[in-house]
């Protein structure tokens, strides 16, 4: 299961570089802030309850 975290993980950094103009090119500081959102917010998504926060790369 902890793979499907990953890989939700990394669809949601893809979309938040999409979305945000800041973050097109910087995958890095897209993982950063989808870090930053998820430990201030764990229960914004079920994945984030089950897994922790600690899965981002």
């Amino acid at each position: 299961m902890s793979t499907l975290a990953d890989y939700v993980n990394q669809k949601l950094r893809a979309w938040i570089r999409r979305k945000f103009k800041r973050f097109q090119s910087h995958k890095t500081r897209a993982s950063l802030f989808l870090r930053k959102l998820a430990r201030e917010n764990p229960g914004l998504f079920v994945h984030w309850k089950a897994f922790g926060t600690n899965t981002f790369t």
